[in-house]
């Protein structure tokens, strides 16, 4: 993630509420969520994913609702 030259970012994913771009230069990664932008590399990309639904699964168990489509058994 360096500095000395500007990012040429692609968008990996994007809602009404963030979005998700890559560099397709150094690889940092951008979450951008109205005002706040946050850079991190891919490793830390999949382990804020990962914190993030174990989090709604959470909400998901104490509201009684499902926010998440189940995956079928056998698919990842």
């Amino acid at each position: 993630m360096s500095s000395s030259k500007p990012c040429h970012l692609e968008t990996l994913a994007q809602n009404g509420f963030a979005s998700v771009q890559r560099c397709t230069d150094c690889g940092a990664i951008t979450v951008h969520m109205g005002p706040f932008a946050m850079r991190i590399d891919t490793d830390g990309l999949m382990a804020l994913a990962s914190v993030l639904t174990q989090a709604a699964r959470a909400v998901e168990r104490a509201q009684g609702r499902q926010l998440f489509e189940q995956q079928p058994s056998g698919q990842a």
